[in-house]
């Protein structure tokens, strides 16, 4: 994780200063290979289309250069300031190992929250924050609750928020909302899904965890063809507790159905790594999509797009069906 905030951070300061500057305990092999592939990293952020405009922003109010700086329970007192950059303090509850004679690194600042939150999301934590906040031995028991509780209380066609990207047409919602005229799908993707008596409710449940990490490209072909006939026209909302399964989900209806701009083309096109990224990077600075899914989603999504054979070059369709029409003989 310090690696992938250091390299992120690097970018960053690249594209406002043209240096690189690194945390001591990477090491200087490390450091040249960024060092060599930051020209086409800077250049593919600064061309982002979606993101231009949050780009000038950023760089009219900052005026020194990034420096990631970590707070642990091993942090003794509160580090020193540098006044040549502007600092980031990145909070852990991990401990601090050495990294070399002069540096340490903080563990266990991964991605894989859905691991470890027992099922809990921001929506859940800020409603029962008193009780899951009050001292106790036993803080997974609360939290266990505090899920439970939510679960047990979604009804079919219970009032429930839905925050909708733009103005794409699609939105989610962590329980299913009472049908209004301009909504024409409902894509239920709950873990444990209610039974549904109204056609225009779709049960696609994907399961809490990441041990089925192909769960994501499972339910993506019925859910883009039951949305198929749908939009533009009405809209869409998908249902789930994980908020990071809904992203995912409407980044596919945005990659299957807009371009990279969010303008709705109803014609498939075909998908790059780059299209992808250029959706979600649209998501979430056009769409009021805070944060990234795990990397493990979108790499089930990536591979969901990238293995269909209209995103594949010729020469390998060709290969394809010529192997497929081998084992047929």
């Amino acid at each position: 994780m310090n690696r992938i905030l250091a390299h992120k951070k690097s970018i960053r300061n690249e594209a406002l200063w043209g240096e690189l500057r690194m945390p001591p305990w990477i090491p200087e092999s490390e450091k040249r290979q960024v060092q060599a592939l930051l020209p086409a990293f800077v250049d593919a952020v600064l061309n982002a289309q979606p993101i231009q405009d949050e780009i000038l922003h950023l760089s009219s109010l900052i005026d020194l250069p990034l420096k990631c700086q970590w707070l642990s329970p091993d942090t003794s007192g509160f580090p020193d300031v540098d006044p040549g950059f502007l600092h980031i303090w990145l909070i852990s509850a991990s401990s601090a190992a050495k990294a070399d004679m002069d540096s340490t690194y903080v563990q266990g600042g991964g991605d894989d929250h859905e691991s470890w939150s027992l099922g809990l999301t921001p929506t859940m934590f800020w409603r029962h924050k008193d009780e899951i906040l009050e001292y106790s031995d036993d803080v997974e028991a609360k939290i266990r609750d505090a899920v439970l509780a939510d679960s047990t209380a979604a009804e079919p066609h219970r009032s429930s928020e839905i925050t909708w990207l733009g103005s794409l047409g699609v939105g989610y919602a962590e329980s299913v909302p009472a049908f209004t005229p301009s909504i024409g799908l409902i894509v239920d993707c709950s873990s444990r899904p209610l039974p549904q008596s109204d056609a225009r409710i779709l049960s696609a449940s994907v399961a809490e965890g990441k041990a089925d990490k192909n769960k994501l490209s499972k339910i993506l072909p019925k859910v883009l063809n039951a949305c198929r006939p749908i939009l533009p026209h009405k809209q869409i909302v998908i249902v789930s507790t994980d908020s990071a399964t809904c992203i995912c989900v409407c980044l596919a209806i945005l990659v299957e159905f807009f371009d990279e701009t969010g303008v709705f083309s109803g014609e498939k096109h075909r998908s790059t790594k780059e299209s992808i990224k250029s959706s979600l990077l649209f998501l979430q600075s056009s769409a009021g999509v805070a944060a990234a899914p795990p990397r493990w989603m979108l790499t089930d999504l990536n591979r969901y797009f990238l293995t269909q054979a209209e995103n594949q070059p010729r020469i390998l369709q060709k290969w394809r069906r010529d192997e497929h029409n081998a084992s047929n003989q």
